[in-house]
């Protein structure tokens, strides 16, 4: 039982010797059979495998390399994006900026309108300044309207003779809100008044505004 075992076990060492034998013969035949083969002058074969060695290097160098150059795209789409969103978030604020200042310039014409009989028909007078005003529940709109008259005109059409006149004024109002949003608003008002006692006069007997 005892030689059985032995003789197996030596066998089995054998065996794996020549194994291993058989691997490092064959690795030592493809190697010697390379060297043959550039010694031998068969250029082809050596710059062969030479190119798939260098080959399998540069795909891994071409793949972090294509790695890094995508990554640097989706960097800079992230940054572009960023930027393009807060652009149009200020550009929505200034447009309704403007739209606050732009209702500040029509809360100013209002005002002129109502208050165009406490202005000086006088030719050579300055402009009537009404503000600067606040408009709006937060007050930071504001507005200031300027009313200059622009002359009289007598003759109406469909009217009595001598017993009415036209009265032009120019209104000039100037809407503010944040971010220096401005409007300026041109408006021209035509006012039918009673020429008796020069016009001007009893025209400004009307009282504020243009009602009763």
């Amino acid at each position: 039982m005892t030689a059985r075992t032995a003789t197996r076990t030596s066998s089995t060492r054998r065996a794996a010797t020549s194994a291993i034998t058989g691997a490092c013969s064959c690795r030592a035949r493809w190697r010697s059979a390379t060297r043959a083969r550039c010694e031998g002058g068969n250029v082809k074969a050596c710059i062969a495998h030479g190119q798939k060695i260098v080959s399998h290097g540069r795909q891994r160098g071409a793949a972090l390399a294509v790695g890094l150059i995508l990554l640097t795209i989706l960097t800079l789409l992230a940054i572009t994006g960023f930027g393009t969103a807060t652009t149009e978030l200020v550009m929505a604020g200034n447009e309704q900026y403007r739209k606050n200042a732009s209702q500040a310039a029509s809360a100013g014409v209002e005002e002129a309108i109502e208050r165009i009989g406490a202005v000086s028909t006088v030719a050579s007078a300055p402009p009537t300044v009404f503000g600067p005003s606040p408009v709006g529940p937060a007050g930071t709109d504001e507005y200031v309207a300027s009313v200059r008259f622009a002359g009289v005109e007598t003759g109406l059409p469909q009217s009595s003779v001598d017993k009415f006149v036209g009265l032009h004024f120019v209104i000039e109002s100037t809407g503010t809100s944040r971010r220096g949003a401005s409007e300026t608003q041109v408006q021209g008002v035509f006012v039918v008044a009673p020429a008796a006692g020069g016009g001007a006069e009893s025209y400004g007997r009307l009282g504020s505004g243009l009602g009763p």
